[in-house]
């Protein structure tokens, strides 16, 4: 219909829709036919990534005080409005698992706890997807600066500047990697590292060089293992898979904390087990979530058939 109309934008709208319904079906196909992948990785190498389970790093993410102005804005808004855009979701996701190395099972389950839009399989294949767990998804040697996407898709800053606040004043040429910024123009800007503006957790060229060194130890465990496995000895092997089962102590945060939590923030990521008393409360939180996209979907249906 828009493309004989000639409404490019209609037509653009409808061409997405259908993709997003298309990856939310192949996902769901993937958790019937796989339904190991909540807790691990579709591709078996992945459970030998040796996956830092920091709880230090995983605050400031979910805080969104990592010190890359594109992320934290992402995180923020997350928390904000529990809605951000899908390019965001990728970044922010990315980041995570590929420069702190975290847990992707954390940053799955702080997801399903936070979008008001969450769907659970669709959530598991964002992040199996983004951690390099699919045979088609991101490449697992993959990282991303962040301030080259932010250059790329937020060149004028505003979306920064608006989750930002504190790094509104500083120039749009800065504002996507402010360390590099000369002390006259942090000082005129009002922002202070380690006051109103964190430093980043870790530079990028080092989390590169830790991230190669992961994949490699990642490989070579994965050898040892085949190896071990043939020669029939008693080696044993570590799966770093069971890293992500670390608990995440309790965190009690200060009034003044620019990105308050609440009490679902600080729970350890969970397993899928149906015995779970904290799954089937989350479960049936999504239920009612879904309440009002079920009410609205069937108004729609009775509306077509009138």
């Amino acid at each position: 219909m828009w493309a004989k109309e000639g409404n490019s934008t209609g037509e653009e709208s409808v061409t997405l829709f259908l993709r997003a319904i298309g990856l939310r079906e192949y996902s769901r196909y993937l958790c019937f036919n796989f339904p190991f992948t909540h807790e691990r990785p579709l591709l078996s190498n992945l459970k030998y990534f040796p996956w830092q389970a920091d709880q230090a790093n995983f605050k400031a993410w979910r805080q969104g005080r990592t010190g890359y102005p594109l992320v934290d804005a992402g995180v923020r808004e997350l928390w904000a409005t529990g809605w951000i855009h899908n390019r965001i979701r990728v970044i922010i996701s990315s980041f995570a698992v590929k420069v702190p190395l975290l847990p992707w099972r954390w940053g799955m389950k702080y997801f399903w706890d936070k979008l008001m839009d969450a769907e659970l399989e669709s959530d598991i294949l964002g992040w199996q997807y983004i951690s390099g767990s699919l045979p088609d998804g991101h490449e697992l040697e993959r990282l991303d600066s962040p301030e080259v996407l932010g250059s790329k898709f937020d060149p004028e800053s505003e979306y920064v500047r608006h989750w930002l606040p504190e790094l509104a004043r500083l120039p749009t040429e800065w504002i996507h990697h402010p360390w590099d910024a000369p002390d006259s123009v942090l000082k005129f800007s009002g922002v202070e590292f380690g006051f109103n503006h964190p430093k980043p957790i870790i530079e990028l060229d080092l989390a590169r060089e830790r991230f190669t060194r992961a994949i490699f130890k990642m490989w070579d465990m994965e050898a040892a293992a085949r190896a071990a496995s043939a020669n029939g000895t008693d080696e044993v092997v570590v799966d770093n898979s069971a890293s992500e089962d670390l608990p995440i102590p309790k965190v009690i945060l200060k009034k003044t904390s620019p990105c308050p939590t609440d009490s679902n923030d600080q729970k350890e990521p969970w397993k899928m087990n149906s015995s779970d008393p904290e799954l089937i409360a989350t479960l049936l939180s999504s239920s009612r979530k879904r309440t009002v996209l079920d009410i609205a979907v069937n108004k729609v249906k009775c509306f077509l058939l009138v």
